[in-house]
């Protein structure tokens, strides 16, 4: 029997390396704003809210999400920590009859793509954006990477300037797994960058103009650039059926 979905998808937001305040709550990132701004006009197109969490990372800790998120008034009734087998078994779970988006910034791209192999069903749209990988960029080597590199002239660590390798040999299972993957990246931030990714469906390198003090500008940037949202939102909306 052919799968029904209902009207709106389920969409998680993975954030990357301390998108979580200590108290548990994700963090008000760069990208809320636009977060907003999307679930609200795909909740347009679907003719109901669009449930969505945040799945974010605490410095020096398991990862913290939020279980419900309510996009009118940013609400975020339950918030725990979990392991990541947890935190993908409850998406799951609660995602089970509607189209399944997952959105990844950073370390949380890599979270994406784990998510990803985890699930017993397909994700319908995958969106990276400069994804860094958890197991190669750790948070002790890429704070004394970009320190050193912005104050001492030290190369960058090798693991945090590619898309992740760790996961290399699964981007083929990933794609396989995925309705439509969708990858950005960029290059400008030198020692904190991801890059392409074959496998995916589409890749595009972003590029930044203006002049910045901001050493993280590029990187930090990504999270919030309206060339990765609206792409996403014609992918999304085209789950929604009227």
């Amino acid at each position: 029997m052919k799968h029904q979905f209902a009207v709106a998808p389920f969409v998680v937001f993975f954030g990357g390396f301390g998108s979580c305040f200590i108290d548990g709550h994700p963090s008000e990132i760069r990208a809320s704003q636009t977060i907003q701004n999307f679930l609200q006009e795909v909740s347009d197109s679907a003719g109901e809210p669009v449930p969505a969490i945040k799945a974010c990372f605490a410095i020096g800790s398991d990862p913290i999400y939020s279980s419900r998120y309510d996009h009118r008034d940013q609400s975020h009734p339950d918030v725990g920590s979990t392991d990541l087998e947890t935190l993908f078994d409850w998406i799951e779970s609660s995602s089970e009859g509607r189209p399944l988006v997952f959105v990844g910034q950073s370390h949380g791209g890599w979270t994406a793509m784990k998510a990803v192999l985890h699930m017993n069903r397909k994700v319908d749209v995958l969106t990276t954006a400069d994804a860094i990988s958890v197991q190669n960029c750790d948070a002790t080597t890429f704070s004394a990477s970009t320190i050193g590199y912005a104050t001492l002239g030290f190369s960058p660590w090798a693991g945090c300037t590619h898309a992740p390798t760790d996961l290399k040999p699964r981007f083929a299972e990933i794609r396989a797994r995925t309705g439509i993957w969708h990858n950005f990246y960029q290059t400008e931030t030198t020692f904190l960058h991801s890059s392409k990714i074959p496998e995916a469906t589409t890749n595009q390198r972003l590029t930044f103009t203006g002049w910045s003090m901001n050493p993280m500008r590029g990187h930090a940037s990504t999270e919030s650039d309206n060339r990765v949202w609206s792409t996403l939102l014609d992918s999304t909306r085209g789950l929604c059926k009227p």
